[in-house]
């Protein structure tokens, strides 16, 4: 289910989505992909009538520790009063499940998680529509939740199995980054590949000097940095220039991120 999964015909995805309801008793329904990109995500009716959100996660990408992890985590905050979708349990109480593979899809896992109504805020690439007052009061509510995300999760004994990706400097640079090697993905013409190869060691010594300035910088913060600084770098190297990449031959993840450093080095 990899390289041709968003070619599978939609009766086969609505089939494997409805492999998964049956561990929640919710087979007998026919679900509504919504979005199929890392995750096919459905809309679903609970036994209730309410809406929840199926996810079949990709196959390979987040072993069922971390998906397990990133559940329970969602949980904590859900009962700590903050506003965040929260795991919905099987028949017999798991809150993830694996499918088996088959002929059409690999071994996958799959969770339902609650389902959030709201308001769309923006899309990317496109100005925010709302009147500065609004912006101003919808993201004085958003560092509001994300203090109190904070509170809640300090305020937490994950289990010993906790696991979660750490957006540290092997994260982003190292030689197996989480998202990727993005400077030698298959799907870079070679000029793309040689650029952002050397785009990389500077900024590999930006990272290292900011952490032996601030030794208490947190990931987050390391992700700005590197955003920040691989657009000053690429803005200032005039001889950076565009660089296409072909499709098909990278992972989902591979490509974006190469996709965003050649967007950021044609800009």
């Amino acid at each position: 289910m990899d390289q041709d999964r968003t070619k599978l015909p939609m009766a086969a995805l609505v089939g494997r989505a409805q492999q998964a309801l049956f561990h929640w008793g919710l087979a007998g329904q026919t679900p509504e992909l919504l979005k199929f990109r890392e995750n096919a995500v459905f809309r679903i009716r609970l036994d209730d009538g309410g809406h929840a959100a199926l996810r079949l996660h990709r196959p390979g990408y987040h072993d069922d520790r971390a998906l397990t992890s990133e559940l329970q985590w969602m949980a904590t905050l859900k009962a700590g009063g903050l506003h965040v979708p929260a795991p919905i349990p099987t028949l017999d109480g798991r809150n993830l499940v694996t499918l088996p593979a088959t002929p059409a899809f690999a071994s996958q896992h799959a969770d339902i998680v609650s389902w959030m109504y709201g308001e769309e805020l923006g899309r990317s690439g496109t100005p925010l529509h709302q009147p500065p007052a609004r912006l101003t009061e919808i993201f004085g509510q958003l560092g509001q939740a994300m203090a109190e995300l904070h509170n809640i999760s300090d305020r937490w004994t994950p289990p010993a199995s906790f696991v979660r990706p750490a957006w540290d400097f092997d994260g982003l640079l190292g030689e197996n980054p989480f998202w990727g090697r993005f400077w030698d993905c298959p799907g870079l013409v070679p000029e793309a590949a040689r650029q952002l190869a050397a785009l990389r060691p500077l900024l590999a010594e930006h990272l290292s000097a900011a952490d032996a300035s601030a030794s208490t910088t947190a990931s987050s913060m390391r992700i700005w940095c590197a955003r920040t600084y691989s657009s000053e770098l690429i803005t200032s190297n005039s001889s950076i220039s565009t660089m296409p990449v072909t499709a098909g031959a990278c992972s989902t993840s591979q490509r974006r991120s190469s996709e965003t450093a050649a967007k950021r080095i044609s800009a």
